[in-house]
């Protein structure tokens, strides 16, 4: 029932070609927090060359622009979005994106069938993480990247209580468990990081730079910096040779 209600709350979102970040967060998660995604996903992967990249859970696509535009084709050769709402399925294709209408729990490709998976507040949303863990290990050829919400932060623990959040799936896990997440035989490495130390939803426009500020000084504080309202988490499978 409760999964019916959030599908049904992204569904009207995303008929209405609103950002499900911009709903949640206001401008800040446009301006700063997927910035910071962008900057992450760059730092990590602009070496590489003709990747092949499936992202979970799209929204309308704004991850992929942004990064498409920052690093393009010779880094990444395919981009293939997905989400589980049909709403936003639609909303990409009409836009000639190339998307699949997937739950990230029961990714339907083949094992190692690409380069990168990643996703961006995403895991924290599914009934059964461990299970999408899992599954994105599954079909990446080595690659892993996500963006996820701190369990750690105070601020973000605070920023579920109200029954809006709740009602779209709003929840968070520790870095511990995260990592639990990703037990495997076939997991090589990951790594965790805290960012985004203090991002208010919804606060004006013309404060977002002054409360970027102070993020930024606040991600460089060891041990505060696990305030963060965000980690990054990314890894590698073991690659054994064909």
């Amino acid at each position: 029932m409760e999964e019916r209600k959030m599908m049904s709350l992204y569904g009207d979102m995303y008929r209405q070609g609103l950002s499900s970040r911009f709903v949640r967060q206001g401008m800040i998660g446009i301006t700063y927090r997927l910035e910071k995604n962008k900057k992450y996903f760059i730092k990590c992967y602009a070496h590489e060359h003709q990747l092949r990249v499936l992202e979970l859970g799209s929204s309308l696509g704004e991850m992929r622009q942004l990064i498409m535009e920052s690093i393009g084709k010779d880094v990444i050769r395919e981009w293939i979005c997905s989400e589980h709402s049909p709403e936003a399925v639609a909303f990409l294709r009409e836009r000639g994106i190339a998307a699949e209408q997937i739950d990230a729990q029961q990714i339907p490709f083949p094992d190692n069938s690409f380069d990168i998976v990643c996703c961006f507040d995403v895991m924290h949303h599914v009934a059964d993480p461990k299970k999408m863990a899992q599954e994105m290990l599954r079909v990446s050829k080595k690659h892993f990247f996500l963006c996820e919400s701190n369990g750690l932060s105070l601020v973000r623990k605070i920023g579920e209580m109200p029954a809006s959040a709740r009602a779209i799936g709003e929840r968070s896990y520790t870095p511990g468990t995260y990592r639990s997440f990703f037990t495997s035989p076939e997991l090589d490495w990951i790594r965790i990081h805290p960012f985004a130390f203090l991002s208010v939803p919804k606060i004006p426009k013309p404060l977002v730079p002054l409360n970027a500020f102070i993020s930024e000084i606040g991600e460089r504080i060891p041990l505060l910096r696990w305030q963060g309202q965000s980690l990054l988490l990314y890894g590698q499978k073991k690659v054994t040779a064909e």
